[in-house]
């Protein structure tokens, strides 16, 4: 194998871990953050909120007196746990088959 291919290889190799890592880094992050403002509530907004979402509110949060940020906070939970019973309540597809 020429080695120039080899360097190649390895570099768009170690590019693409690279890549990986940051991506996983960011993740963290941004879970980091939601559960810093929302605590336990940050797994369905994780799941189902979108980025753009949660940036908004926690620049809102940040702006508000400690009253209505609470309040806030508390609309933001009940919302997750209204999709989270939702979810759980919703029926499986049946597997059954009519022969």
């Amino acid at each position: 194998m020429d080695p120039q291919s080899t360097i190649g290889a390895i570099a768009t190799l170690f590019n693409a871990i690279l890549l990986i890592a940051d991506g996983l880094v960011h993740l963290q992050l941004r879970v980091f953050h939601l559960y810093s403002i929302y605590g336990i509530s940050a797994i369905p907004l994780q799941l189902f909120g979108s980025q753009t979402t949660w940036r908004l509110q926690a620049q809102i949060l940040g702006e508000m007196r400690d009253e209505a940020a609470m309040a806030f906070k508390e609309s933001v939970y009940n919302e997750c746990t209204m999709i989270s019973v939702a979810v759980r309540n919703t029926p499986l597809p049946s597997n059954s088959h009519s022969d």
